[in-house]
């Protein structure tokens, strides 16, 4: 789904400020 991989983008970006390790297991 085009949508849900967007938000798991954004999220992500946001959420990687916050967790950079955890970012890359995206």
């Amino acid at each position: 789904n085009g949508d849900n991989c967007q938000y798991a983008f954004i999220f992500n970006l946001c959420y990687a400020k916050l967790s950079p390790n955890t970012y890359y297991l995206f």
